[in-house]
């Protein structure tokens, strides 16, 4: 359903008064406070301390306040709750340190948003607007938001010197949002790479260019990226080339064409910033990378970069051969001595495969983007592990096409679910069992980003305990036979906890629960509107009413329109109470992790 700004979502949120004083099941001093969090957001002031100390009022005695004032004023209130939660929420995003790249698709989601809550209250949509509020209460991140925002100062200079030379996009640059910004500067990056290209793919100088790929990098779309990693092949070749002819010494050809076999392996899966600092690492200095390669929202798994391709025989599977091996990697999985097996959270999953809603459809898939190492379909429930990822373990441990075929080799099959296992626990009982928690709680399920902390620090857990179980019965080299970026999100969890988690999966294109919730109750005092229209249109004439609601598409009918209306305050009481519990859960089994002898 699509509910447009332009009918139901277009004034400020000037909500000061909104609770007069005989507004039933409040007290005075409730509507007080009430009214003192409303002026926070009514006259513009944003704190993002007062609206965290409303929120936890509101939200005190399990709801109690919250649901007397939504007996008083349920349209008041969701536009009170839209603004203290949008407040929260930004503040949340700039007091994270999160690296540039993740912060510009943090903002530029929540300021880009339908409906834009941020934009509703003059913060929005474009990234100027909000820079004075970065200023006032999180000005250490003033510099980022710049940055992030892409503003005029802190583009590339190349770029900025491209763009000048059109009027048009000088001048209108403070009135651009981010995505417009990011349109203007991908055509600089295109005029740059057909300058670089010029002579042909091979004719890339990469060392003597580098900084300047680095600056481009962002604004290359799939197809380009594409054509620098094969100028990337064109030099390794010729570096080929350099190295059988005696040009160069042995030792330089062979870094040179390491750097760049690196470079080809990585550059795919690589966020923007990564790719940057990887280009950087490999020509500038020569050394490696051993970074995360983060993927989309539709991934929920981290993917090490060598997945991106590439394969011998012996690592290449088909199809086919996929299907053969799902069932037995799942029984490698989730057997009784399978790799889950002696750990806590290991019995929980196997648990949960015996409860309700917890059958599970898993199978090997060769995914969109070999960046993503698995994927939860809630409306398939089925869970998929990415086939390259499979391809990646294989080569990572030794295992062979033919051996993990072999239907007696079990060793070969246990390598490959121990490299596997905290994917599968991320997407099987993170995201499979929230979609089975929304269910029983008769709540939609929204996706926000908060599953995906959830998720990511499941798995995390798992590679905490499991290393704690190999310890004791003496592998040490437990840590060299997982991905490295599962070790690195297990040391995460351990150090700083799922706030920390979140904080690093702040790159997804998704809203916060908190966002989420903003956009919710900025949608419910229109849909209530709407339908208070469609009651007054169905008394004057009922059939007349039912002839158009019946012409209406599916999820704006009215049924559709009253069902979804009373899912905004249960969804979110609901996940509110789950981000409370999932946090304490985290808590507990780190503190039990931590009690064990060498915790």
């Amino acid at each position: 359903m699509h509910i447009g700004k332009a009918a139901f979502f277009t004034a400020v949120l000037l909500l000061a008064g909104i609770f007069p004083a005989g507004a039933q099941h409040l007290t005075t001093r409730e509507i007080s406070l009430l009214d003192s969090c409303a002026d926070n957001t009514g006259r513009k002031v944003f704190s993002p301390v007062k609206a965290g100390d409303c929120l936890k009022e509101l939200a005190a005695d399990n709801y109690n306040l919250l649901n007397r004032a939504r007996a008083s004023d349920p349209a008041g209130t969701a536009e009170l709750l839209s603004g203290l939660e949008a407040i929260k929420d930004l503040d949340y995003v700039f007091s994270s340190t999160i690296p540039v790249d993740s912060l510009r698709a943090a903002v530029k989601v929540r300021l880009e948003a339908d409906p834009c809550v941020l934009c509703a209250m003059q913060l929005g949509p474009q990234p100027d607007k909000l820079y004075p509020w970065v200023e006032r209460y999180e000005k250490w991140r003033l510099r980022d938001a710049l940055e992030a925002g892409l503003d005029w100062e802190y583009i590339p200079p190349q770029a900025a010197s491209y763009l000048a030379a059109r009027p048009s996009l000088r001048s209108g640059w403070p009135g651009f949002t981010i995505s417009r910004r990011e349109k203007a500067l991908s055509i600089w990056a295109t005029a740059e790479l057909d300058r670089l290209l010029a002579h042909g793919a091979a004719g890339l100088d990469i060392d003597q260019n580098i900084e300047t790929l680095r600056k481009m990098w962002p604004f290359l779309s799939e197809e380009q990226r594409g054509r620098v990693m094969a100028a990337i092949e064109g030099a390794g070749t010729a570096a080929a080339a350099a190295r059988a002819q005696g040009e160069r010494s042995a030792r330089d050809s062979e870094a040179g064409a390491e750097r760049l076999e690196k470079a080809r392996t990585m550059l795919a899966g690589l966020s923007d910033e990564e790719a940057a600092d990887y280009l950087a690492k490999a020509f500038d200095d020569g050394g490696s990378y051993g970074g995360q390669v983060r993927v989309g929202a539709g991934g929920g798994g981290l993917a090490p970069a060598a997945s991106s391709g590439g394969y011998g025989a012996d690592a290449a599977l088909s199809d086919a051969d996929a299907l053969a091996v799902s069932t037995r990697l799942l029984t490698a999985l989730t057997g009784p001595d399978g790799e889950l097996a002696g750990t806590q959270i290991g019995r929980e999953t196997m648990a949960f495969m015996a409860a309700p809603g917890g059958k599970i459809n898993f199978a090997l898939e060769r995914l969109a983007s070999p960046g993503i190492r698995g994927v939860f379909r809630p409306d398939k429930s089925e869970v998929r592990l990415n086939i390259s990822d499979v391809e990646t373990a294989m080569l990572r441990t030794g295992v062979t096409r033919a051996q993990l075929l072999d239907p007696a080799d079990k060793e070969a099959m246990a390598k490959i679910a121990r490299y596997v296992a905290p994917v599968f626990v991320h997407e099987y009982y993170g995201h499979q069992k929230q979609s089975v928690w929304a269910a029983k709680e008769n709540i939609p399920d929204l996706y926000y980003l908060g599953q995906e902390t959830e998720s990511f620090s499941k798995g995390a857990l798992f590679v905490l305990q499991k290393m704690e179980a190999e310890e004791a019965m003496g592998n040490a080299g437990y840590i060299h036979q997982i991905a490295k970026e599962d070790l690195k999100m297990a040391l995460l969890l351990r150090d700083e906890g799922p706030a920390g988690v979140g904080r690093y999966v702040m790159y997804y294109n998704v809203n916060s629960r908190r966002g989420k919730a903003a956009e919710n109750f900025a949608l419910y005092g229109s849909i209530r509107a709407a339908l208070a229209g469609r009651a007054r249109a169905a008394a004057e004439d009922p059939a007349a009413e039912a002839a158009r609601d019946a012409k209406r598409p599916a999820g704006s009918q009215t049924k559709d329109l009253e069902q979804r209306l009373g899912t905004f305050y249960p969804w979110y009481e609901a996940a509110g109470r789950k981000s409370e519990e999932d946090f304490r859960y985290f808590q507990a089994a780190l503190r039990e992790l931590d009690a064990k002898p060498g915790g």
